[in-house]
């Protein structure tokens, strides 16, 4: 008997509401109690995370996988990732990927120690050993003194074709002498410059945003406030200038709205250096649970692009100024918000 093809249109069928779990939504059937949770997430804008709590058993698909640790710098959504998970205080026993095997609380907090190193380095063999799964640890135990002298031969390898390099490079040129480290001399028409190449102002940028990040988090208005110079400031397209007191009653204003932070996502260009100021145009987006005036809880997304200046200080650098600041539009409830004008 052939079957019939029917349209979502046809009115033979009838579609389940659908319906939006803005923050979270707890389902049970008398023994088992299940919660889906709207968390942030790397790999999609949002996704549910199902929680069972009496087993503490978290499945958070593509979510989160196996593969956090120093061989790579995690990205500002796999932080903000496990930093919500660890805000919510679920009692996580069991972690349940989409790829790999089940991993424990413990693992979830290796994770947050390693994803908060700021600067990449190169595991050793034990490190390695407690973030692969358990299968493949084991085969690398039984066979650790093979890799041991197979790692050591890559080393020899790679250490003896940099050398090779650097001398090559000394022999082409005696005016462009490399340094030891990530610094470099290049010599130009009589005039000498060095340059540092482990882009350290953009390292020292990203922590900042980091901490930033975590001030708003925390709602710690003190803590936003430290990050910017006494003379801060924005400046709008219509050339206001909004002194640092205004900036400080306008957060705690804003703050005093949000519910909490679902993604924060900062995403910062090129940065010109020219003495102790330090500018690039960032990308910023937020998503947020927000109440409105008549006290309603609401999806908020926005998005901006601005010129953003820090200065370095004795304390570090902090936000200057900001100004060129173009507005990327609203969503309210994952619609385009149109005021009332």
């Amino acid at each position: 008997m052939p079957l019939k093809k029917l349209k979502t249109t046809d009115p033979q069928i009838k579609l389940p509401a659908v319906e939006v779990i803005a923050d979270k939504r707890r389902f049970s059937d008398g023994i088992v109690t299940l919660d889906l949770l709207n968390v942030p997430s790397p790999h999609v804008d949002e996704i549910l995370v199902p929680f069972v709590p009496s087993d503490g058993i978290v499945y958070v698909a593509d979510g989160l996988t196996r593969d956090f640790g120093p061989w790579r710098r995690p990205t500002i959504d796999e932080r903000t990732f496990v930093r919500h998970f660890k805000q919510l205080g679920l009692d996580i026993r069991i972690v349940l990927p989409g790829h790999g095997p089940p991993a424990l609380q413990t693992d979830l907090e290796q994770y947050w120690r390693l994803i908060r190193e700021p600067v990449m380095r190169f595991a050793s063999l034990a490190l390695l050993l407690k973030c692969l799964p358990n299968d493949l640890c084991s085969v690398i135990r039984n066979q650790k003194e093979r890799i041991m002298k197979s790692l050591w031969l890559i080393a020899g390898a790679v250490l003896a074709f940099t050398c090779s390099i650097r001398l090559f490079a000394q022999s082409q040129s005696s005016q462009s002498p490399v340094l030891p480290g990530d610094s470099k001399v290049k010599v130009k028409d009589g005039k000498t410059t060095v340059r540092d190449k482990s882009k350290p102002v953009r390292k020292a940028i990203e922590e900042w945003y980091a901490r930033n990040m975590e001030a708003f988090e925390a709602k710690d208005v003190a803590a936003i406030m430290a990050l910017r110079t006494d003379d801060f400031h924005t400046i709008t397209l219509d050339d206001k200038v909004n002194t640092r007191a205004d900036m400080e009653t306008r957060t705690i204003r804003f703050l005093e709205r949000i519910d909490h932070f679902i993604l924060q996502d900062n995403q910062i260009g090129t940065i010109e250096v020219e003495g102790d100021l330090a500018s690039a145009d960032v990308t910023q987006k937020t998503v947020r649970m927000q109440r409105f005036p008549d006290g309603t809880l609401h999806k908020v997304e926005a998005g901006a692009v601005q010129r953003e200046t820090w200065r370095k200080t004795a304390e570090g650098w902090k936000l200057y100024r900001v100004d060129n600041i173009r507005d990327g539009g609203v969503l309210v409830d994952d619609k385009p918000y149109k005021p009332n004008r």
